[in-house]
């Protein structure tokens, strides 16, 4: 039942195309629709009929129950009231995942994926044969796309379940194009914008000088590079920035990272930023007032986000001192003087199973706390690696490379 109304629109279009293309289809169709049992309904009237059945029993049940005084009998009705509900719901969502998944389909039918074949970023290397089809859909609509302060590009975005695509429309066609932005000096003179972006490490922040735009940033192991979207109203902008935050923040990672956390809402951020450039991180010089400014931003961005971080090495060494006093209790701490022997300590007997269970718990505890540590030690270092880059007179220390 829920396989059927999932493929409505699909069966709809088909129905379209067939009767446009044969005649004696079309002719049939018309024939059979003139038919008494048909009621002067038409056949893509019919389609939906089962769907439209669906909605009508939570309303017809919810208004039994009213007027049904028996408390035992009312409860019963209600019971089925809500199951019915919970059918129409699913059936909905079945509806919506199959109509995102046909506009999937005709996206992929219409992705153009040239440039990212041509393009040597090894960034892009796994996109060369991307295939929407096998993701989720989550938001899509028209932003503009601010390269740099004299070039705007109109693109379509689609928010997928793990990835950010900007597509550029072109007749029939949706490009996956790279924009370059001068970078001086540098190697070679620009650094490439990419269209393909996954949300792993991605966040936005507001411009604080455009309340319709947003920045979305993206951080790598030693580059950094933001988007400026602008969208049509502030509404919009603001749906945009929260299922951009909510879906990077589903992402799983592999080990446990502060990157996990819950990330803050958008609309309680305050805008840090209000340059209207898009930068990149990667290149090794850049203009003090231009790029070195929103990467060294970009950078330490990931470092404001709130939570119980300054706090580790303290949880860290009262985990220590736990386990100290569990195994090594002191004269003072027992205030009996010495242990004895079948104690449950050391020198002693095996320890009791209540406190073995403890050590268990502490251990593993100081072990979580200890991997979160590890994590801080490596996002500092790559800070004061990005900083040194800069040409900043901090150099990294020994064992920060």
């Amino acid at each position: 039942m829920c396989c059927w109304p999932g493929h409505q629109s699909f069966a709809l279009e088909q129905l379209k195309a067939k009767q446009r293309k044969e005649p004696r289809f079309s002719a049939f169709v018309q024939e059979a629709e003139s038919r008494p049992r048909c009621r002067r309904l038409q056949l893509k009237d019919m389609i939906p009929t089962e769907m439209q059945r669906l909605t009508k029993y939570p309303l017809l049940l919810q208004s039994i129950g009213q007027n049904t005084e028996e408390p035992a009998e009312r409860e019963k009705v209600e019971l089925a009231a809500e199951c019915c509900r919970e059918i129409l719901h699913h059936v909905n969502q079945a509806v919506r995942d199959m109509e995102d998944l046909l506009r999937l389909k005709d996206y992929q039918r219409r992705l153009d994926l040239s440039y990212l074949r041509q393009s040597s970023d090894p960034m892009l290397s796994e996109f060369k044969n991307l295939d929407i089809t096998k993701k989720k859909l989550v938001h899509e609509g028209p932003l503009t796309w601010r390269v740099t302060k004299d070039k705007a590009v109109e693109v379509h975005v689609l928010l997928l379940d793990d990835l950010l695509l900007l597509l550029q429309r072109q007749d029939e066609r949706l490009l996956l194009k790279l924009h370059s932005r001068t970078l001086t000096p540098t190697p070679d003179g620009k650094t490439m914008l990419r269209p393909v972006l996954r949300l792993t490490s991605a966040m936005t922040r507001e411009v604080a000088t455009d309340h319709k735009a947003f920045y979305v940033i993206f951080t790598w192991d030693q580059e950094a590079q933001i988007y400026e979207l602008v969208a049509q109203t502030v509404s919009e902008r603001k749906n945009w920035c929260a299922l951009i935050t909510e879906t990077a923040g589903s992402l799983k990672v592999p080990a446990p990272t502060i990157r996990t956390k819950a990330r803050p809402n958008p609309s309680t951020r305050e805008p840090l930023l209000s340059s209207s450039e898009n930068s990149n991180g990667g290149s090794r010089e850049m203009p003090l007032a231009d790029g070195r400014i929103e990467r060294t931003l970009s950078a330490l961005l990931p470092f404001c986000r709130p939570g119980p971080e300054g706090q580790l090495a303290a949880k860290a060494l009262q985990k220590v001192l736990t386990l100290k006093r569990l195994l090594f209790p002191s004269e003072e701490d027992s205030g009996a003087g010495p242990p004895l022997q079948g104690d449950g300590v050391p020198g002693g007997g095996p320890l009791s199973p209540t406190q073995t269970q403890e050590v268990q718990e502490e251990l593993l505890c100081l072990e979580e706390t200890v991997k979160q540590l590890e994590e801080v030690e490596e996002e500092f270092c790559r800070l004061r690696l990005i900083l040194s880059q800069l040409g900043e007179n901090t150099v990294p220390q020994p064992g920060c490379t």
